[in-house]
């Protein structure tokens, strides 16, 4: 401990000793390593950052388009058609999806309902007064799972027009639909069917 002491002593004197010129050039060059010890990690870092902007810029935004399309769009009291549901996920493969369609039952009833080929389980098939609810999941096997990806139906359901209307929407209700993917709902776009009753 008095050795140390002593060291540090014997430090401020020859500090002392030196010349002003030579205390400022010292000076300065503490100063320049600092600055280089504070500016060198911050352009590494502003580099990784825009490396991982970049990056996410680049990479294409996983999403899944719903559908409802008809070849009738314009009918008459009575008469039937069908609608079918079209999903579109080009870039992630779907593990489980919740649909909920809605209609007006004041002009339209569901009579049935046929589950598309997107999805090889269907759980729930539930039809009601003013929805219709369709859940789809991939398909379990020994060693994993078939998890469907691409453009595919996953139903078509049969309606009769029971009431005159200038417009009726078979529509689905973004809050309660769900297609997850990796955890994530990834349900972007949303394309209803209007119909017309005469």
């Amino acid at each position: 401990m008095k050795s140390g002491y002593l060291t540090i002593t014997k430090l401020i004197k020859d500090i002392r000793k030196i010349g002003l010129k030579q205390k400022l050039i010292i000076i300065l060059i503490l100063s320049i390593c600092f600055l280089i010890g504070f500016i060198i990690p911050l352009i590494i870092q502003n580099k990784n950052n825009f490396n991982r902007n970049e990056n996410q810029i680049k990479k294409p935004q996983a999403a899944a388009d719903l559908e409802i399309s008809s070849n009738k769009k314009v009918l008459k009291v009575y008469e039937t058609f069908t609608a079918t549901i079209l999903i579109n996920s080009p870039t992630k493969g779907i593990e489980a999806a919740d649909f909920f369609i809605k209609f007006d039952p004041n002009y339209l009833n569901l009579i049935s309902q046929t589950p598309g080929s997107f999805f090889s389980v269907y759980p729930i098939q539930q039809i009601e007064n003013n929805y219709f609810k369709l859940s789809g999941i991939a398909k379990k096997l020994d060693k994993g799972f078939i998890i469907p990806k691409g453009k595919g139906t996953v139903a078509t359901l049969l309606f009769k027009a029971i009431k005159p209307v200038n417009s009726t929407t078979i529509e689905i209700d973004r809050d309660k639909t769900i297609i997850a993917a990796e955890g994530e709902n990834i349900l972007d776009k949303i394309s209803n069917l209007k119909i017309k009753i005469n």
